[in-house]
């Protein structure tokens, strides 16, 4: 019996060497893909070509399949099957029932209503799409959390686990106010009664970061007792930031250019310039980055190098 073990060990090993070697490159191809597609908007609308051809729940479907690709390879390759399959059952749950709530009751976001451009919605209701949205930010909010908080993680305020909580439904919030009124903009949802801020009312963006502060704070609850991530590469570690950077700096430019919604521009503006200052501070001052394991499951340091 000793023997099989030690000579399947090195082969199961192997084999998930390669599993995660290959979530780790669908990843990065995932990324970008992503910010090639973002940043083709931008060429194409230099040059003149407009984009007024593809209709917004194809475009915005289009988004959410890739980003939701990205963040689950990433997760699953650099946290860990269990912890990705939380996050996503935790985010799309909690999203679902918010946003079913939200729109019979307009009580949690205020009274809106989805567009007839989505391709499908659940329950007639909240389109397929939107949970995952909500997972994908929510994965590239916490996972930039965790970068810009890993060289303190032992000294107390943000480098602990509630402090990070607190931390990415900030950065949900961040994004929020950037992008939710350049999706009214473009006829994604509306807003019954308008709002303070480009016809968004204040309670949404409340709800976001109330909402965004529980579900992490489940996570950070569930993951106590874990044990410790794998070194990984700074490059890998930083695909998160870069992703949300490049999706709130897009967002940025639309509200600035293209709605003209300039406050909304501002936020945004301000966000990226503190998103850049502080990732590009993460990545130089270590060495290498410490991600925190949620999963007892995930393989151990010995099996995870050679990531992307």
């Amino acid at each position: 019996m000793e023997r099989v073990e030690k000579t399947g060990a090195p082969a199961s090993l192997a084999a998930r060497q390669r599993t995660f070697e290959s979530l780790g490159l669908t990843s990065t191809c995932a990324l970008a893909v992503l910010l090639s597609l973002l940043g083709a908007f931008w060429v194409a609308r230099a040059s003149g070509v407009s984009s007024g051809g593809a209709p917004y729940g194809f475009r915005a479907t289009a988004f959410a399949a890739v980003v939701t690709l990205f963040c689950v390879s990433h997760g699953w390759a650099g946290r860990g099957r269990r912890f990705i399959v939380r996050l996503l059952l935790v985010a799309t749950g909690v999203s679902l029932v918010s946003e079913t709530l939200g729109v019979l009751t307009g009580a949690i976001f205020g009274p809106y209503a989805y567009s007839a451009g989505f391709p499908a919605k659940i329950f007639g209701l909240v389109p397929l799409i939107i949970p995952f949205i909500w997972f994908s930010i929510a994965y590239l909010a916490f996972s930039t959390a965790q970068l810009l908080t890993a060289g303190a993680r032992d000294s107390g305020g943000l480098g602990n686990r509630w402090g990070r909580s607190l931390l990415s439904a900030l950065l949900m919030l961040g994004y929020d106010l950037v992008a939710d009124p350049n999706h009214v903009f473009r006829g994604g949802w509306s807003y019954a009664g308008g709002g303070g801020f480009h016809g968004v009312p204040a309670r949404n963006f409340g709800a976001w970061f109330v909402i965004g502060a529980a579900m992490f704070g489940v996570l950070s609850r569930d993951g106590r007792g874990a044990s410790e991530a794998a070194i990984r590469t700074r490059f890998y570690a930083s695909l998160p930031a870069i992703g949300y950077l490049g999706i709130v700096a897009h967002e940025t430019l639309f509200a600035a250019l293209v709605s003209r919604l300039y406050g909304a521009a501002l936020v945004g503006l301000a966000l990226s310039i503190t998103m850049a200052v502080l990732i590009v501070r993460a990545l130089s001052g270590a060495r290498a980055l410490r991600l925190e394991r949620f999963d007892s499951g995930c393989i151990d340091r010995g099996e995870t190098r050679g990531y992307p």
